[in-house]
C-alpha cells in the first residue's frame, strides 16, 4: 500500500503490525520456551487453564548382576494463564485513512513499547524470584573481568549437562556496555568489532546468544553474616535431608542486641562445607562456591529454604566436605542503599511463556486475533457515533513459568543501579 493510497486500515493490519511490535520488543520472552501456547490455540485447552509439563526420570546404576528395580516417578509442574495485561487507545475515523506505517508510528509503537516492557519485566520478576543459582554465592560481586566471568559461565553450563547450542544470556544495559569494551580484544573479525561499537551490544561470546533487556529488576546489594558458635545456631547434619534449620538455638546466652539479624525470604544462603553435585556422576563441584539455597519463609527462629537438601539417590543435589557439622552463611542489609541489576544466563526450555487465543466478542466494530511465534494477542474496537470515535483494545493472557530451576544462573550486575 503507498502512503497515496486511501485505504482504509483493516483489522488485520492493526493485529499484525501490534503482535510484530510487542514481539519484537521482548528480548527476554523472545528467548524463553513459547511452543505451549500451541495448547491454548483456537478450540485447545477449553476445559483448563493450565497445563502439565512433565519432567524425565531419574535413575541411579546399579553395579553387578542382581537386578534392583526402581520406580519410575516423573516430576511435573503446572503452567498456568494466570496474567491479563492490556493498553486501551481510542482513535478517530480519519485516523484510520493514515497509511498503516504513520498509524503504526503515531498508536501502536509507544502503545506496544508500554506493553511490552510491563510484560517483559513481570515475566522476568517472576521468574527470578525462584532462581538459586548464582556465580560464587557467598561473595555474590560482581565480575571483576567478563572473560573470566563468561569462562566461569561456560564451566556451569558444561557441568549442568546443557547443549551448547540452547546457551542465552540477556544482561541490564549497564553491564552490556561495559562488556562490549571489556571484550572488544577478543572478537577477531573487524566486522564483529565494528558492530560492538556501533550497536553498544554484543551479540555472541563463547557460545551464548547475547541480549539486553531495559526490565532487568533490581536487588539490593547485601553483605553476609557468618553462623555458628557466635549466633547460636543448630548446625545442620550430613545427612540431614529437607529445608528447613533453626537460626537460633534457644539456649543460646545471647541478648537482643548481640544477635545478628535473620535472613529474610529471597535472601540467599549456603552452609560452609555443603557444594553442588555433578547431576549424574554426583562427584561434588568446587568450581562455583558453595551451594546456593534460597529462603522462602522465616517463622520465629525456622528458616525453610529452597531446594530441598537431598543427600544421596538419584536425586542427590549436595555433597558435605570436611566434616558432618555445617554452619549456615547469609546476605544481610548494608549500610546505606545500594542496588544491582541482575544478568540471567539459561537455557530456553528452562523457562515457558504461553498465551491463550482470548474469546472474541459480538456486536462490536470488529474483534480480531492472531498468533505469532507462540505470542497470542487480540484486538477488539466498537465505534461511537456521537464522537465518531474508535475505542480500541489490545490484550494478552498469558502464564509464565520457571520449569527447571537447575538450568538458569544469575550473574551480578557490575554497577549500582
Amino acid at each position: 500500500m503507498s502512503g497515496n493510497d486511501n485505504e482504509i486500515i483493516t483489522p488485520e493490519m492493526i493485529t499484525n503490525e501490534s503482535l510484530r511490535l510487542l514481539h519484537d520488543k521482548l528480548p527476554f520472552v523472545s528467548r524463553i520456551n513459547r511452543r505451549y501456547s500451541d495448547e491454548f490455540k483456537q478450540g485447545g485447552a477449553r476445559h483448563s487453564d493450565e497445563v502439565m509439563v512433565r519432567f524425565p526420570n531419574r535413575y541411579e546404576v546399579r553395579e553387578g548382576a542382581r537386578l534392583q528395580a526402581q520406580s519410575t516417578q516423573e516430576s511435573v509442574a503446572y503452567l498456568k494463564l494466570s496474567e491479563q495485561k492490556g493498553v486501551d487507545l481510542e482513535v478517530t475515523s480519519k485516523d484510520l485513512t493514515l497509511h498503516i506505517d504513520d498509524f503504526s508510528r503515531r498508536y501502536l509503537e509507544p502503545a506496544m513499547s508500554t506493553l511490552a516492557s510491563t510484560i517483559e519485566e513481570d515475566v522476568l520478576r517472576s521468574v527470578l524470584a525462584e532462581v538459586v543459582h548464582v556465580i560464587h554465592p557467598q561473595e555474590m560481586m560482581p565480575m571483576p573481568d567478563w572473560y573470566d566471568g563468561m569462562s566461569l559461565l561456560g564451566a556451569w553450563f558444561d557441568v549442568n549437562l546443557i547443549p551448547s547450542d540452547r546457551r542465552r544470556l540477556v544482561m541490564n544495559s549497564y553491564d552490556q556496555a561495559e562488556m562490549v569494551d571489556s571484550l572488544k580484544g577478543y572478537a577477531q573479525r573487524d566486522t564483529s568489532v565494528s558492530r560492538q561499537y556501533e550497536t553498544g551490544r554484543m551479540r555472541r561470546f563463547q557460545g551464548f546468544d547475547i541480549g539486553m533487556s531495559l526490565s532487568m529488576p533490581m536487588r539490593e546489594r547485601r553483605g553476609w553474616v557468618e553462623t555458628g558458635d557466635n549466633y547460636g545456631m543448630t548446625p545442620l547434619d550430613l545427612g540431614q535431608a529437607g529445608d528447613s534449620f533453626d537460626a537460633v538455638n534457644a539456649t543460646a546466652p545471647y541478648s537482643e542486641e548481640e544477635m545478628k539479624p535473620l535472613p529474610k525470604p529471597g535472601d540467599w544462603i549456603t552452609f560452609d562445607g555443603v557444594y553442588p553435585v555433578h547431576p549424574e556422576t554426583k562427584d561434588p563441584v568446587r568450581l562455583f562456591g558453595l551451594k546456593p539455597f534460597k529462603v522462602e519463609s522465616v517463622v520465629g527462629n525456622k528458616v525453610t529454604f529452597t531446594p530441598r537438601l537431598v543427600w544421596a539417590g538419584p536425586k542427590q543435589n549436595a555433597a558435605g566436605i570436611s566434616g558432618d557439622r555445617f554452619d549456615a552463611v547469609w546476605n544481610k542489609g548494608t549500610d546505606g542503599q545500594h542496588y544491582y541489576r541482575w544478568n540471567v544466563a539459561f537455557d530456553p526450555e528452562a523457562i515457558a511463556f504461553v498465551t491463550a487465543d482470548l474469546a472474541l466478542p459480538k456486536d462490536v466494530d470488529f474483534a480480531h486475533r492472531s498468533n505469532h511465534d507462540g505470542i497470542g494477542m487480540r484486538v477488539v474496537r466498537k465505534y461511537d457515533i456521537n464522537e465518531d470515535r474508535f475505542p480500541c483494545r489490545i490484550d494478552v493472557l498469558y502464564g509464565r513459568k520457571l520449569l527447571r530451576p537447575d538450568s538458569v544462573c544469575l550473574l551480578v550486575g557490575n554497577r549500582d543501579a
